[in-house]
């Protein structure tokens, strides 16, 4: 996880996948938190796609998401969002992840849903 995450402060998600794949060939099991690095370098990097195909292994995985995990998919979402030219995003895709939230949000994931 912590080469995973150097990768996530350059942005470069080819290299997210290349070592993520290379620890799974070693037999390394991932967990949440590996998960999470990887979901937060791609929101880093603005691939809101990435992201999504990363929850939907992570849940083949049969790992659990929790609070962090969608809080940095609202993240995602909103970075894009504020990205995006008219200023008006994708505020569907905040809806949809917020509302399948299954932890209680704390104060951290309503800022990330105002703020988009």
């Amino acid at each position: 996880t912590t080469l995973l995450k150097g990768y996530t402060r350059t942005g470069n998600t080819a290299q997210l996948g290349h070592w993520f794949n290379q620890m799974v060939a070693a037999g390394v099991r991932p967990n949440g938190q590996t998960f999470n690095t990887l979901i937060n370098g791609c929101a880093v990097a603005g691939d809101t796609d990435l992201m999504e195909k990363w929850f939907g292994r992570m849940q083949e995985a049969r790992v659990a998401a929790d609070v962090v995990m969608y809080n940095t998919l609202l993240k995602g979402h909103a970075q894009k969002n504020r990205q995006h030219s008219t200023g008006k995003g994708n505020t569907a895709q905040l809806e949809h992840w917020f509302n399948q939230m299954v932890a209680q949000p704390y104060g951290g994931s309503r800022r990330s849903r105002r703020s988009a």
